[in-house]
């Protein structure tokens, strides 16, 4: 669970404080994808229980950090993430296998408990 298929496995993984730079060449392998902030604590909420159950992710950054609905980072994660869930809200996790999304932070550390386990 959570872990790559073997073409990644083999693949340099760059990281940032721990955490995996986003590289399209990993998208099939990909179960999980947190649509977050750095500054938001609803975002961290998410970061840390995946983090705690050991869950590969990928983070992306629509928003500069500390700006829970502020200006706009990276227009690419930010149309993606409206384009995915229909919404401009963060955290947004996309669960690919599942075919899952979901919003609030609350509901996304249930979904990962049930899940992910």
């Amino acid at each position: 669970m959570g872990e790559y298929r073997e073409s990644v496995t083999n693949r340099d993984r760059r990281t940032v404080r721990g955490q995996r730079l986003y590289d399209p060449a990993w998208s099939e392998a990909l179960m999980l994808e947190l649509y977050q902030a750095e500054g938001c604590p609803h975002s961290s909420t998410v970061r840390e229980k995946l983090t705690d159950l050991g869950v590969s992710y990928v983070i992306h950054n629509p928003r500069r950090p500390g700006h829970e609905g502020g200006d706009v980072l990276n227009e690419w994660a930010q149309r993606a993430m409206t384009d995915l869930g229909g919404e401009d809200a963060i955290p947004f996790l996309v669960d690919t296998d599942r075919g899952e999304q979901l919003y609030e932070s609350e509901d996304i550390v249930d979904y990962l408990e049930e899940h992910y386990e």
